[in-house]
């Protein structure tokens, strides 16, 4: 069962949105360092482990250090020695870290007042087809609700321990727990109990229904043939790639039934699908983003 979030982030409208960027050095040369990547990470006792990590794989090395225009989150030492203990571990390390080089370089300070309880999505240099086949890359979540964080796979939450550290091309951040690599969609689907949906997935975003809905389709009445519980299904995926600060108030979605789906974003901030409340967004998966509503 997905758990609810406590949270609620305010999204905004399309005039609002434009204003929330990234702060993207435009001129990355201008920052004061001549060292790269690999030879500023070495330097920090905490992140001994992810040093050996990329000293011993060619591969990862030669990437970071051929990076520009880029933010690295470096998992700490007992970021690293927790995952090594988790079922995660038996991912590989490599494209796990590729998970960690983020397009764009962020710096954290000042932070940008714009980005108070807001979600930007980042895309990273994950695209091995094996884990995500999101376009542009698989993308990780940061957020600043006073703290900077980012969240990952199954709303893992990586909270920043050591910000702003500067290398030639871009941008490190130490954090405190590995990311995770999203599941994919059928994965997350039954670890919600939702084996209704194994066989209308497909990629894009995905309307998650919660409990009471679950239960609804649960009920469905036995007179629906396979072809109608399709169409009912097919009716929760939207085509293309909508975050939730992608959501534009009035605007409709177009769905793999043919369907539109009107959205309607009150003054709270809450998010609206037709009737369906928007009650925890942003599930990161491997072909795209899953939102639960609440019927």
């Amino acid at each position: 069962m997905i758990p609810l979030s406590t949270r609620r982030w305010k999204c905004y409208d399309l005039c609002s949105m434009k204003t929330i960027k990234l702060t993207i050095l435009a001129a990355i040369n201008q920052l004061v360092s001549s060292q790269n990547i690999n030879e500023v990470l070495s330097q920090y006792s905490q992140l001994s482990s992810l040093t050996s990590i990329i000293t011993n794989s060619s591969a990862l090395f030669t990437q970071l250090e051929a990076a520009n225009n880029f933010t690295f989150l470096a998992p700490s030492n007992d970021a690293i020695a927790t995952w090594t203990r988790s079922p995660s571990s038996n991912t590989s390390i490599d494209i796990l870290l590729t998970y960690h080089l983020l397009t764009g370089s962020l710096l954290l300070s000042p932070p940008v007042k714009g980005w108070y309880n807001v979600s930007i999505f980042m895309s990273s240099a994950l695209n091995d087809t094996r884990y995500t086949n999101v376009t542009g890359g698989q993308r990780v979540e940061f957020l600043f609700d006073g703290q900077a964080k980012f969240q990952s796979g199954d709303k893992t939450t990586s909270i920043i321990t050591a910000a702003d550290i500067i290398s030639t091309g871009g941008i490190i951040h130490i954090i405190d727990t590995v990311l995770e690599i999203p599941l994919n969609s059928l994965r997350e689907a039954s670890a919600a109990r939702l084996e209704y949906f194994d066989e209308v997935f497909t990629s894009g975003y995905f309307l998650h229904p919660e409990n009471a809905a679950e239960s609804a389709l649960a009920n469905l009445p036995s007179e629906r043939n396979q072809s109608q519980v399709n169409v009912l299904l097919e009716y929760h995926i939207v085509i293309g790639l909508y975050y939730s600060s992608d959501f534009i108030n009035g605007s409709t979605l177009n769905t793999t039934a043919g369907v539109p789906i009107l959205v309607t974003i009150d003054n709270d901030g809450d998010i609206y699908l037709n009737a369906a409340k928007i009650t925890t967004p942003d599930y990161l998966v491997s072909n795209g983003v899953m939102h639960v509503i609440d019927r």
